[in-house]
């Protein structure tokens, strides 16, 4: 008898979560740390010694990756949840 295989589990996680999650990786991958090592409060440029133009080309990268960064003002961001916001208010409008 053949066993019928179950569907795997679908999760219901809220769009600004997976953006979240998705935007920790790419910026993890970017400055070379792990994604655990980054938390939603740090500075991107105390903590995470980024520069200005880190972080320009860090959102040029969002943006290869399909995320909508057009309407991103990088002079009001400071922390990893500055940018998690803006870019999931983008998305989510």
């Amino acid at each position: 008898m053949i066993k019928k295989m179950k569907k795997p589990k679908k999760y219901n996680y809220p769009e600004k979560e997976i953006t979240e999650v998705k935007i920790k990786q790419l910026l993890a991958e970017h400055i070379g740390v792990e994604v655990d090592d980054i938390s939603k409060d740090d500075s991107l440029y105390e903590d995470l010694h980024m520069t200005a133009s880190d972080l320009s080309e860090f959102v040029e990268l969002l943006n290869t990756q399909g995320h909508d960064t057009s309407l991103i003002q990088l002079e009001v961001i400071d922390t990893v949840s500055d940018l998690i916001e803006s870019i999931s208010s983008e998305e989510l409008e």
